[in-house]
């Protein structure tokens, strides 16, 4: 007989099995630091990747800090070396959501279909990223929707208390997919467009 205890496989761990390989970290060299951050794989065109961010994590609030380097670093390849990315100039502040293009690596492969609107108000909500590392709150952390649809600013409202600063642009997601993008952590009431 085993002495073991049994597992309790997480949801959101296995939900986020699915696309965790879209999701990837960011590091922005500014003119006077760095800051961090998560973005995720949108969209593939001639060996180039296209990755959605809040627009805050690339650009500083301070008018001098002029971003120098985006640098992208892949989930499959922590211990690599991180690609430089080009920031396209079509972010929108309304939005907080910016986007950028890197070159795809010959052994990266992405979901493409994981985007969903099939949400509901209470739904449980997870993100991945935090701290620089891929990282899912566990279940007892998950967060909860506010509403059924975004609100006429086109935020998505969830109660949570594990988003922390380094957590911008990580996505959100519910058992059906991904709905959208972490842009603000107020305390316990967070945001994502």
């Amino acid at each position: 007989m085993s002495s073991r205890e049994p597992v309790h496989i997480q949801i959101g761990d296995k939900i986020a099995e699915r696309f965790i390989n879209n999701v990837v970290h960011l590091t922005v060299k500014l003119a006077d630091g760095e800051m961090d951050g998560f973005g995720f794989v949108v969209g593939e065109l001639r060996n180039k990747l296209y990755v959605v961010t809040a627009n805050h994590v690339v650009h500083s609030d301070k008018p001098d800090m002029e971003t120098k380097e985006v640098l992208v670093k892949f989930y499959d390849d922590e211990a690599g070396e991180p690609i430089p990315a080009e920031l396209l100039d079509i972010a929108s502040s309304q939005l907080d959501a910016a986007l950028l293009r890197v070159s795809k690596p010959e052994w990266y492969r992405w979901e493409r279909k994981v985007l969903s609107s099939d949400y509901r108000k209470g739904d449980k909500v997870w993100f991945i990223g935090q701290s620089r590392k891929w990282i899912v709150p566990t279940d007892d952390y998950a967060g909860n929707l506010q509403n059924n649809e975004p609100g006429w600013d086109g935020q998505i409202t969830f109660y949570i208390t594990s988003v922390k600063p380094g957590t911008s642009g990580a996505p959100l997601f519910t058992e059906n997919g991904i709905i959208g993008m972490i842009t603000t952590d107020n305390y316990l009431e967070a945001r994502a467009c």
